[in-house]
């Protein structure tokens, strides 16, 4: 008898707790300062989603500026890949991140 109201317990538990846990969209958005003739015009994005092993690009439109979005679960660290320099990110699902990088720098 122990035994079966620990299980309904357990899993009325685990369910509910699955039932909070939803994705929340992250936003990171940019833009490219001083940027020359020569200045990359594509980002590459990591999520580091353990669930899904695809990366994704950005590409900066005709005023420098770029933006990305994506579903997250958990915490986790994104990488962001430009001009052979990596920009490392710590996100929580709900944020948003605004970046301003200067391509006279990065040169």
């Amino acid at each position: 008898m122990k035994r079966s109201m620990l299980f309904f317990f357990l899993v009325v538990t685990l369910t509910n707790a699955v039932a909070q846990i939803s994705a929340k969209r992250v936003v990171v958005t940019g833009k490219v300062i001083n940027a020359g003739a020569g200045t990359p015009k594509v980002f590459g994005i990591n999520f580091l989603n353990p669930f899904d092993n695809s990366r994704k690009s950005a590409t900066l439109d005709s005023g420098m500026k770029f933006s990305v979005e994506e579903n997250m679960l958990f915490t986790q660290n994104m990488t962001i890949a430009y001009n052979k320099t990596f920009i490392n990110l710590y996100v929580v699902p709900g944020d948003s991140v605004h970046l301003q990088i200067d391509a006279a720098l990065l040169d």
